[in-house]
């Protein structure tokens, strides 16, 4: 409902008869619920596919060589259309028409496979910060494991796990689960558990209870099991330029791993206000009066000799807010 009535160009919804409606037709209501999912996982998926039509490195490469070979096939077609031309040169014209049409044949035929899931594992197609995503995402970014005093070695501990994926798709994972681990190690459970009970996610108490970073504690906010925080929510890091290496989407929210995302983002701001706490309600793209309240900080690492230069990085918690609040 949210999406189709931000859509919508007739009378505005009664968002405050909701109840009501839900209450003496729960069948209609429940039939809305199932198609607003299945319209956000759609457009979803639209804005992920345009992200990577635009920003998929193989397949920008593909497509310049595509329209290389297309030129070049008519520009010797022009050629060969001169009666005037020697016997000679018509053949080495020819050879060069049939060469370049052979090589936009096997361009073609490799985008096929590119988009074709049933001739390649996802994983050949897949960058390792995709597999990653999918990894977590599956896994739903609660590892019981990493709670452990000592966990070990996370890669032999994950290592069924991992089986299925690029050797730096596993690289990718096990940077993100060390990570992860140190914020535990950090700030272990039951005593996050203990300071958020009857209280909301509070990332600036948790940063002077556990003398931690605020990273550190956005981060162990985020990947706590949804029965502690109570409530769903979503995770994203960024670079110093702005692209995205890790994300955890909530419900009703999500940005494209690279994109030309708007600067308004909190995250992005974050960026040009570093070492800054940032707190700020948005609404997302596409809903309806659906808000979530972000918490973003960038944080900046000193370089280690004289020839290296600062590494920023941006990272913003986002907890949908509750109706009524």
């Amino acid at each position: 409902m949210r999406n189709a009535a931000a859509t919508h160009s007739g009378k505005p919804p009664e968002l405050d008869r909701i109840d009501e409606f839900a209450g003496r037709f729960p069948g209609w209501a429940d039939l809305v619920g199932t198609q607003t999912k299945r319209i956000d996982a759609l457009e979803q998926s639209i804005v992920s596919l345009n992200d990577r039509l635009m920003h998929d490195t193989y397949l920008s490469e593909s497509l310049h060589e595509v329209l290389s070979a297309v030129t070049a096939i008519q520009a010797t077609s022009d050629i060969l259309t001169d009666e005037t031309i020697n016997p000679e040169w018509q053949a080495r014209f020819s050879r060069n028409l049939k060469e370049d049409s052979a090589r936009l044949a096997e361009i073609s035929r490799d985008l096929v496979r590119y988009f074709d899931p049933s001739r390649a594992p996802p994983t050949e197609t897949a960058s390792p910060q995709d597999e990653a995503e999918v990894w977590f995402a599956e896994s739903a970014h609660t590892l019981s494991d990493l709670e452990q005093d000592d966990a070990g070695d996370l890669r032999a501990l994950f290592a069924a796990e991992l089986a299925h994926l690029s050797p730096a798709g596993q690289e990718k994972v096990v940077e993100h689960l060390e990570r992860f681990y140190r914020d535990a190690k950090d700030m272990p459970l039951e005593e996050v558990s203990a300071f958020l009970e009857d209280r909301e996610p509070d990332p600036a108490g948790l940063v002077a209870h556990f003398d931690v970073d605020f990273p550190t504690a956005l981060r162990r906010l985020a990947m706590m099991p949804q029965s502690k925080t109570r409530r769903p929510t979503g995770l994203f890091v960024c670079d110093g330029a702005g692209a995205l290496t890790f994300r955890k989407p909530v419900e009703g929210f999500s940005l494209p791993r690279v994109s030309t995302a708007s600067p308004n983002w909190p995250i992005y701001r974050a960026l040009g206000q570093p070492m800054t706490p940032m707190k700020q309600i948005i609404t997302s793209p596409g809903s309806l009066n659906e808000r979530f309240v972000t918490y973003s900080f960038c944080q900046v690492r000193a370089p280690k000799d004289f020839e290296s230069a600062p590494e920023y990085e941006a990272t913003m918690l986002v907890i949908p807010v509750l109706s009524g609040e």
